[in-house]
């Protein structure tokens, strides 16, 4: 290596220490970012492997078609029968590992009509 690219001997300052934030301070950070700068949307990806998911571009919302097709396997505050607003695939996740979706998507695949 050339002497000339050797860092000089002078040191830089040390970086600024970070501000511990307190837990309840780091919570309202958070939800600030998510209110003011985060832009959530539907990401198609979410629906391979996932037949039952539909998205309305219209409405902004997800919807289990099984859980619609079936509501007497739900609770009748599914949020997926209702329409999910909330742009995760947490939301679909969670969703997913529900009895009365379980037990929905069973007797949806049922009717379904094989492509063989």
């Amino acid at each position: 290596m050339a002497k000339w690219l050797k860092k000089s001997p002078v040191s830089s300052p040390p970086p600024a220490k970070k501000v511990k934030m307190t837990e309840e301070e780091r919570r309202a950070a958070d939800r600030a970012y998510e209110l003011e700068k985060r832009s959530r949307h539907f990401i198609p990806d979410w629906k391979n492997g996932r037949s039952w998911l539909y998205y309305d571009e219209a409405k902004k919302m997800m919807y289990c078609l099984a859980c619609i097709r079936f509501p007497e396997q739900v609770t009748t505050n599914n949020i997926m029968v209702r329409g999910c607003s909330i742009m995760k695939k947490q939301s679909i996740t969670q969703h997913e590992k529900l009895t009365g979706h379980e037990f929905a998507l069973r007797a949806w695949s049922r009717t379904q009509v094989s492509t063989f």
